[in-house]
Protein backbone atom coordinates (compact mmCIF):
# COMPACT_ATOMS: atom_id res chain seq x y z
CA UNK A 1 0.00 0.00 0.00
CA UNK A 2 3.10 2.18 -0.44
CA UNK A 3 2.38 2.72 -4.29
CA UNK A 4 -0.20 5.97 -3.65
CA UNK A 5 1.94 7.49 -0.95
CA UNK A 6 5.40 7.50 -3.25
CA UNK A 7 3.03 8.78 -5.70
CA UNK A 8 2.23 11.37 -3.89
CA UNK A 9 5.55 11.96 -3.37
CA UNK A 10 6.67 12.38 -6.58
CA UNK A 11 3.65 14.66 -7.41
CA UNK A 12 4.43 17.43 -3.94
CA UNK A 13 8.56 16.31 -3.59
CA UNK A 14 7.59 15.98 -0.21
CA UNK A 15 6.97 12.39 1.78
CA UNK A 16 6.17 12.29 5.42
CA UNK A 17 7.07 9.97 7.12
CA UNK A 18 5.28 8.95 11.33
CA UNK A 19 7.22 5.77 11.19
CA UNK A 20 9.46 7.08 14.22
CA UNK A 21 12.80 5.92 12.39
CA UNK A 22 11.10 1.88 11.92
CA UNK A 23 11.71 -0.33 9.09
CA UNK A 24 9.16 -2.31 6.67
CA UNK A 25 10.34 -5.17 4.61
CA UNK A 26 8.44 -4.33 1.28
CA UNK A 27 8.07 -7.18 -1.36
CA UNK A 28 6.89 -6.92 -4.79
CA UNK A 29 3.30 -9.09 -5.02
CA UNK A 30 5.03 -11.01 -7.69
CA UNK A 31 8.07 -12.25 -5.76
CA UNK A 32 5.41 -13.18 -2.42
CA UNK A 33 3.39 -14.96 -5.06
CA UNK A 34 6.16 -16.84 -7.32
CA UNK A 35 7.77 -18.05 -3.90
CA UNK A 36 3.76 -18.98 -2.64
CA UNK A 37 3.74 -21.03 -5.49
CA UNK A 38 7.03 -22.47 -5.07
CA UNK A 39 6.05 -23.13 -1.78
CA UNK A 40 2.87 -25.49 -2.58
CA UNK A 41 4.45 -27.28 -5.41
CA UNK A 42 7.18 -28.58 -3.49
CA UNK A 43 7.82 -32.11 -2.30
CA UNK A 44 8.69 -31.13 1.11
CA UNK A 45 8.62 -27.30 2.97
CA UNK A 46 7.95 -26.54 6.61
CA UNK A 47 4.49 -25.70 7.98
CA UNK A 48 5.90 -22.29 8.44
CA UNK A 49 7.56 -19.98 5.66
CA UNK A 50 9.18 -16.65 6.20
CA UNK A 51 8.43 -14.07 3.19
CA UNK A 52 10.58 -11.26 4.52
CA UNK A 53 12.08 -8.69 1.92
CA UNK A 54 14.76 -6.48 3.39
CA UNK A 55 13.72 -3.78 6.12
CA UNK A 56 14.36 -0.28 5.34
CA UNK A 57 13.33 3.19 6.65
CA UNK A 58 10.92 5.69 5.04
CA UNK A 59 14.23 7.80 5.00
CA UNK A 60 15.84 4.90 2.30
CA UNK A 61 12.63 4.43 0.43
CA UNK A 62 12.20 8.15 0.07
CA UNK A 63 15.35 8.18 -1.49
CA UNK A 64 15.00 5.46 -3.70
CA UNK A 65 11.67 6.98 -5.03
CA UNK A 66 13.92 10.32 -5.71
CA UNK A 67 16.73 8.44 -7.90
CA UNK A 68 13.73 6.25 -9.98
CA UNK A 69 11.91 9.49 -10.71
CA UNK A 70 14.70 11.95 -10.95
CA UNK A 71 12.68 13.95 -9.10
CA UNK A 72 13.57 15.93 -5.38
CA UNK A 73 11.82 14.57 -2.53
CA UNK A 74 12.32 15.43 1.04
CA UNK A 75 11.19 13.26 3.52
CA UNK A 76 10.37 14.74 6.61
CA UNK A 77 9.05 13.23 10.26
CA UNK A 78 5.95 14.37 10.83
CA UNK A 79 3.38 12.87 14.01
CA UNK A 80 0.27 10.67 13.10
CA UNK A 81 -2.06 13.79 13.02
CA UNK A 82 0.28 15.79 10.79
CA UNK A 83 0.66 12.81 8.38
CA UNK A 84 -2.75 12.11 7.46
CA UNK A 85 -3.32 15.67 6.78
CA UNK A 86 -0.25 15.67 4.64
CA UNK A 87 -1.89 12.69 2.92
CA UNK A 88 -5.28 14.59 2.86
CA UNK A 89 -3.83 17.52 0.69
CA UNK A 90 -1.90 15.29 -1.65
CA UNK A 91 -5.52 13.84 -2.50
CA UNK A 92 -5.64 10.06 -1.09
CA UNK A 93 -8.34 8.80 -1.05
CA UNK A 94 -9.60 8.02 2.93
CA UNK A 95 -8.64 4.37 2.65
CA UNK A 96 -5.47 5.12 1.29
CA UNK A 97 -4.60 7.70 3.91
CA UNK A 98 -5.71 5.39 6.54
CA UNK A 99 -4.22 2.34 4.92
CA UNK A 100 -0.60 4.36 5.02
CA UNK A 101 -1.01 5.22 8.33
CA UNK A 102 -1.49 1.81 9.44
CA UNK A 103 2.00 1.00 7.67
CA UNK A 104 3.54 3.64 9.44
CA UNK A 105 2.47 3.04 12.94
CA UNK A 106 3.18 -0.67 12.46
CA UNK A 107 6.70 0.65 11.57
CA UNK A 108 7.52 2.36 14.36
CA UNK A 109 10.91 1.23 15.71
CA UNK A 110 10.05 -1.71 17.98
CA UNK A 111 6.91 -2.74 16.94
CA UNK A 112 7.25 -5.17 14.39
CA UNK A 113 10.47 -7.18 14.48
CA UNK A 114 12.16 -5.79 11.49
CA UNK A 115 14.78 -5.65 13.19
CA UNK A 116 14.74 -9.47 12.54
CA UNK A 117 13.75 -9.65 9.29
CA UNK A 118 15.63 -11.26 6.70
CA UNK A 119 15.09 -11.65 2.98
CA UNK A 120 17.44 -15.04 2.78
CA UNK A 121 14.60 -17.67 3.07
CA UNK A 122 12.74 -16.10 0.18
CA UNK A 123 15.41 -15.75 -1.78
CA UNK A 124 16.24 -18.72 -1.23
CA UNK A 125 12.75 -20.39 -2.11
CA UNK A 126 12.87 -18.32 -5.28
CA UNK A 127 16.59 -19.65 -6.38
CA UNK A 128 17.73 -15.12 -6.88
CA UNK A 129 17.47 -12.01 -4.87
CA UNK A 130 13.97 -10.49 -3.95
CA UNK A 131 13.56 -7.76 -6.47
CA UNK A 132 15.64 -4.69 -6.00
CA UNK A 133 14.10 -1.99 -4.18
CA UNK A 134 14.66 0.81 -7.16
CA UNK A 135 13.63 -1.80 -9.64
CA UNK A 136 9.97 -2.56 -7.58
CA UNK A 137 9.53 1.43 -7.06
CA UNK A 138 10.23 1.95 -10.56
CA UNK A 139 7.11 -0.90 -11.22
CA UNK A 140 5.07 0.48 -8.78
CA UNK A 141 5.52 3.94 -10.11
CA UNK A 142 5.39 2.56 -14.31
CA UNK A 143 2.01 0.52 -13.73
CA UNK A 144 -0.93 2.46 -13.59
CA UNK A 145 -2.74 -0.42 -12.19
CA UNK A 146 -0.26 -0.14 -8.72
CA UNK A 147 -1.26 3.87 -8.14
Amino acid sequence: MVAPQLKAAIQTGYLSDASAGGRVAWVLKQDLAEAGARVVLADHTPEIVNLAGRPVTYQELGQVAAKVAQKTIQVHEVSGTQLLDNLAMAHLTPMEQQLTAAYQSYAQVGHNGEDVADSRTLEQILGRPVTDLAVAVEQILNDPKML
